[in-house]
């Protein structure tokens, strides 16, 4: 399929307080995207295999892309990893192929101006407040782009 007529979302994600610690959003995506999975609070009308997904650590930038196989709800097994990563809430178990780690995130801000799917360019960070956030193959395009140019064609690396 031409990524033209591809969905193309950014998947928003931070640290999670429990009663006992705080657990990093870099542990939650490592320990998630080895097994191929990301998860989400409800089903969303973007989520159909094949959509490439970009993951956006809130204060930090995109950090990983994947393409997205399928999605079903969260059955009991998912529910210890979850609990062990302090999420509780979640009920959309989302199944990734070709995932990909950056080397380094790729910061948003000097994009903002340049990004169809922020609208509001002073306050972007309100454009990131819901996930998954359907964007653009151009804005998609944008961001890998200053990812290549941030480190090269050795910016993306396949996952170990």
């Amino acid at each position: 399929m031409p990524i033209e007529q591809r969905q193309h979302l950014i998947l928003v994600f931070g640290d999670t307080r429990t009663d006992q610690r705080t657990v990093k959003a870099r542990e939650i995506l490592d320990e998630l995207i080895k097994q191929d999975l990301w998860f989400l609070p409800r089903r969303s009308k973007h989520l159909k295999p094949g959509a490439e997904l970009l993951f956006y650590q809130s204060g930090t930038g995109v950090v990983a892309l994947a393409t997205l196989r399928g999605t079903c709800d969260v059955v009991n097994a998912d529910r210890a990893l979850l609990q062990r990563l302090g999420i509780y809430y979640l009920t959309t178990k989302l199944i990734l192929a070709n995932v990909r780690n950056f080397r380094r995130p790729i910061p948003l801000r000097p994009l903002v101006h340049d990004l169809t799917f922020v609208t509001n360019k002073e306050y972007w960070g309100h454009s990131l407040r819901f996930t998954p956030r359907a964007i653009s193959a151009k804005d998609y395009d944008r961001i890998i782009q200053s990812g290549r140019k941030l480190g090269s064609q050795g910016s993306l690396r396949a996952r170990s």
